[in-house]
């Protein structure tokens, strides 16, 4: 926030805007009407909507069974307030870790189908065939009607001499056709492998 500026306006912006919302829960934001009352009712509802993931991050000792965050995982684990541990620089690992790991899951929630088949071809392309079949799996999560660009597809036409021909027809598979066709393109030795 700058100097001279409106602190509410500025508050306001940014909770509204963010992908991830850490609440420092301690006596002290319990108490406050705005902190407890406005941003963090907020933040849930936005929560609840999908729109961001709020981490709820215990500073000190206090009573927050009761509050509104209460079903969420509290960092960190074992919701154990980071003044409560013999090494403090442990519980900021403890937090960073899941932190790191939430905002792995978040960025992965956030990509596309587009993303997600870019991801899988690079993959496959380095010959990482069960990465790249995870990303295929999140592509079509995103678009169950997802198929890939048109193939031809052999069709019979008679010609003028009476002697049937086959012309180019263009089709587009299901997505349990892209799935198979991406599975039976691995190598057969991976194949093998997760049969035994």
């Amino acid at each position: 926030m700058l100097s001279g500026e409106e602190w509410e306006q500025a508050i306001d912006t940014h909770p509204n805007s963010a992908h991830l919302i850490l609440i420092l829960i301690s006596p002290d934001f319990m108490a406050s009407d705005y902190c407890f009352g406005v941003e963090m009712k907020r933040a849930l509802e936005r929560h609840q909507a999908g729109i961001c993931r709020v981490v709820p991050i215990l500073l000190r000792p206090t009573f927050w069974e009761d509050a509104p965050f209460s079903s969420l995982q509290l960092l960190p684990s074992d919701a154990r307030p980071i003044t409560r541990w013999p090494d403090r620089d442990e519980a900021f690992q403890d937090i960073t870790t899941e932190i790191n790991r939430t905002i792995k899951d978040l960025l992965n929630s956030l990509k596309t189908k587009q993303d997600w088949m870019k991801v899988g071809h690079a993959l496959y392309g380095l010959k990482r065939y069960e990465e790249a079949l995870a990303a295929f799996e999140q592509a079509i999560r995103l678009d169950p009607t997802m198929s890939p660009p048109t193939t031809p597809k052999a069709k019979h036409s008679v010609n003028s001499s009476g002697t049937r021909k086959p012309s180019q027809r263009t089709t587009r598979p299901s997505a349990l056709t892209v799935i198979c066709r991406n599975i039976w393109l691995f190598p057969r030795d991976t194949q093998r492998n997760k049969l035994k």
